[in-house]
């Protein structure tokens, strides 16, 4: 076998993946895979059929017993659920690491650590063994006698991590679960830490940390403290508390984000750069490898074990240690073997990001490079009859300079097609400039990395030459940031996209195997190739057609308020109703809408002055440039809308009115008249009613009970009949008051509230009234976003949760179902 460590990782890939979906028991499990391996103990003849389900076992039986809750003292059999207020016992796994935000134009500081829990303490309860771990987030910055191996004793709440409350959106509890933390336990603040006993002396602080401190202290000779001196740590130390998302957006959007990861190029450059220095002084081949493994080595461990780092660090290993031993290297083994070791050592860094990237990015350099270097080749070959001792002096070094541009531009280009899909997927970004730009940012990066590691060399001895290239490597990093900002200012630089299904992955993958991988090429896989591309594209076409005509709606709770995104499903535009508040707008609306892939909008829609609802709406208009932004025609209190919108007015044509009979999109304005008057901006709010297919949907806002009373004076129930309902909690009353909700009579009611405040959360009384119309009510406090599915015939309506409904089992309210003695809460005012 050509490739055995490639078909090894491969079945013991399968195997942890299967642990994910199917879950069998562990005794079982643990016996047919004994049963298995004794077979082919025994049986030779049998030995090479048998290990390929031994090896799938493997798999999947080191990630199930990880995963699973087996004892009684787990954390996730004494919680549950719920949320706890507890006292927990435990080792601090890591130094706590501080990071700021900004809310209300004040910075905020926080700390989170990884705690391994010993026990615990619910509230009013005796203390009891557990065992797991735990993500503590603090309000603050902890002192430095708590560092990593530390035993300490927390008070705060214990919960689950948050889940995405939309699609598209950063899952944080999948995340963490991938490190196998189920829990986080928020401090509110810095003295509900204590020391626990046998508490350790700040001199028994690890060595790596005492390293990083020491290491920040000697970049920082003779520099400001600035993004330049921050991005340096990042990049030379993996210290990334300074790298917001504010400063990593430009190196996101010009595809050179990898720079800051301590990964194959860090590695790699420092491999290349102790193996030259080794060379030079005429060590051998054998003992340089024994000197420059260890000292890779070193590096990881003094950055702290980062699992990029460890990645890296273990293939440079495996093709250094085949580098001295004299043996020939293959790539692809070496690749896989590493990739093997990584997944027994965790299964769980399978599914990491950045394990997903290192993989790819290194196997598409190993497998397209070769096809791409021979076209390169054919490119710029020179004249065959006209010898290189006879060309001039100025075309020999130009001759160099275009194959040293051209070589990296094929290694640029092949790392490109390779992780496209895959940060596609989970960044919904596509960078074409990154061909480009990382021609010129990568080599910078290596110089401030050569200058990092002479400032750290020089520091002891000679702290004026640490400072000189201190400086030196804060101009080149001055340099890579403004590049990276220009390069992501290029119109076209950048897409954001929808997530890529299976069926794009296979044919993307498929075309790339059959261009530069000898897919078509090679006669036996020929045939196979163009059926398997045949099935991928006809699949494709199916379900775009499938998809032809289709809408869908989206409403995201925003704590406090509400939005809803209207798109035609073959277009990658939409119209947004409402964005919420500024922060909201910034940290949910903005990263859903790239989610879905969209560009601009065609319209932004402001139902009413609550800020709550329309606070963010300049944060929208700067990111998605709207064609136009949508008004009420009715004039509110609330100041920050009133400049808002007066700042649009100076835009001839931008801001336009809506009032009952206009259009915003597919939606039909039912509410406001042009000179309606309130009393409460909630009853002037726009009220939408829209065909979507075969449904009709009402979108009322935070619609006050007033509102709902002129909206039934002016339209009949006919025109105010709907399938679906989205309604908010306005301030004054309930949302759907009896009598419009028996003018509507829908099939399924979505409320818009949050879980926080309580104040927007909707109440026991209001659900109880709602549910007694024997349909289904859904708050998206409980259930996250709601996602509203149109085809051609029926439609569907999903959550964040897992409910579905589909249209064919709704069946609408029956207004005569209610009897008339019902609690009204229209009585109460």
């Amino acid at each position: 076998m050509k490739y055995p460590a490639v078909v090894i990782t491969l079945v013991v890939a399968a195997g942890i993946v299967a642990a994910e979906f199917v879950e069998l028991p562990l005794f079982g499990g643990f016996a047919f895979a004994i049963g298995i391996g004794l077979l082919a103990w025994f049986h030779q003849s049998w030995r090479p059929w048998l290990l390929y389900p031994l090896l799938f076992f493997a798999g999947y039986l080191n990630t199930a017993w990880r995963e699973r809750p087996i004892g009684p003292l787990d954390l996730r059999r004494l919680l549950g659920e719920g949320s706890e207020i507890a006292t927990i016992r435990g080792r601090l796994l890591d130094t706590p690491v501080p990071h700021s935000y900004v809310h209300d134009d004040e910075e905020i500081w926080r700390s989170s650590a990884f705690v391994e829990v010993h026990a615990v303490q619910f509230r009013g309860k005796p203390w009891q063994s557990a065992c797991g771990r735990l993500l503590v987030s603090t309000r603050g910055l902890l002192p430095k006698q708590f560092f990593s191996g530390q035993p300490v004793e927390i008070y705060g709440v214990i919960q689950r991590p948050r889940e995405a409350i939309a699609p598209g959106l950063f899952d944080y509890r999948a995340y963490l679960k991938r490190r196998y933390i189920h829990y986080q336990m928020f401090v509110s603040r810095t003295s509900d830490w204590r020391l626990g006993a046998g508490a350790l002396p700040e001199s028994a602080i690890s060595w790596s940390d005492r390293f990083q401190q020491w290491a920040r202290q000697k970049l920082a000779a003779g520099l400001p403290d600035d993004e330049a001196l921050q991005l340096q740590y990042a990049m030379l130390i993996g210290w990334r508390t300074g790298m917001t998302s504010e400063v990593a957006e430009p190196f996101m959007r010009s595809g050179t984000m990898h720079i800051f990861a301590i990964s194959g190029l860090h590695v790699g450059f420092i491999a290349a750069a102790l193996v030259a220095l080794a060379r030079m002084v005429m060590i051998p081949r054998q003992v340089c490898g024994v000197v420059v493994i260890p000292l890779l080595w070193f590096y990881t461990a003094a950055i702290g074990w980062q699992p990029s780092a460890v990645r890296s660090t273990l293939m440079a290993t495996v093709l250094i240690a085949g580098w001295a031993l004299q043996r020939p290297v293959n790539l692809l083994n070496s690749l896989f073997m590493a990739a093997l070791i990584i997944i027994l050592w965790d299964p769980q860094q399978l599914f990491q990001t950045s394990f997903q990237l290192s993989f790819a990015a290194v196997l598409s350099i190993a497998l397209l490079i070769p096809p791409i270097e021979k076209a390169r080749e054919l490119v710029l070959q020179n004249d065959a009859l006209l010898p290189e001792e006879l060309w001039s002096a100025w075309r020999r070094r130009l001759d160099k300079i275009i194959h040293y541009i051209s070589a990296g531009a094929v290694t640029s280009l092949a790392a490109f097609l390779g992780t496209a899909p895959v940060i596609a997927w989970y960044f919904h970004l596509v960078s074409p400039v990154s061909l480009l730009a990382n021609l010129l940012i990568v080599p910078l990066s290596a110089g401030v990395m050569t200058c990092g590691m002479a400032s750290i060399g020089f520091s002891t001895f000679w702290p004026w030459a640490a400072e000189l290239y201190n400086n030196a490597g804060w101009l080149l990093m001055k340099v890579m940031s403004d590049l990276s900002r220009w390069f992501a200012d290029i119109p076209g630089s950048y897409y954001y996209v929808a997530r890529p299904g299976l069926l794009e992955f296979v044919l993307y993958y498929t075309t790339l195997a059959a261009l530069f991988a000898g897919g078509l090429q090679v006669k036996r896989w020929r045939l196979w190739t163009i059926a398997l591309l045949s099935c991928t594209v006809i699949a494709i076409a199916a379900q775009q057609l499938a998809a032809y005509g289709a809408r869908s709606m989206t409403v995201l709770p925003l704590n406090g308020g509400f939005s809803v995104l209207v798109q035609n499903g073959s277009l990658k535009d939409g119209w947004l109703v409402d964005c919420g508040r500024e922060e909201f707008s910034e940290m949910v609306v903005r990263p859903f809408l790239r989610a879905q892939g969209i560009q601009h909008l065609r319209g932004l829609a402001l139902t009413h002055g609550d800020i709550r609802q329309i606070g963010g709406a300049s944060v929208i208009e700067m990111h998605f440039a709207p064609e136009h932004v949508y008004a009420s025609p009715l004039r509110f209190r609330s100041a920050p809308y009133r400049e808002y919108t007066a700042s649009l007015e100076k835009r001839p044509g931008f801001l336009q009115y809506l009032s009952r009979g206009n259009q915003f999109g597919p939606l039909s304005v039912l509410h406001p008249d042009a000179n309606d008057r309130f009393a409460q901006a909630d009853d002037g709010a726009l009220v939408f009613m829209g065909q979507m297919g075969k449904a009709r949907v009402l979108l009322l806002s935070d619609l006050g009970r007033h509102g709902q009373s002129a909206l039934m004076e002016r339209n009949s129930d006919a025109d105010l009949q709907a399938d679906i309902v989205i309604c908010g909690l306005p301030n004054d009353g309930e949302p759907l008051m009896n009598p419009l909700l028996r003018a509507v009579h829908p099939r399924i009611i979505i409320v818009a509230d949050s879980l926080y405040p309580a104040s927007r959360r909707a109440s026991r009384a209001l659900r109880q009234r709602l549910e007694r119309c024997g349909i289904p009510v859904l708050c998206t406090h409980e259930c996250g976003a709601v996602k509203l599915e149109f085809k051609r015939y029926d439609w569907r309506v999903k959550t964040m949760s897992g409910l579905a409904f589909d249209s064919r089992k709704l069946k609408r309210m029956n207004p005569k179902s209610w009897s008339s003695d019902e609690y009204d809460p229209e009585e109460a005012y």
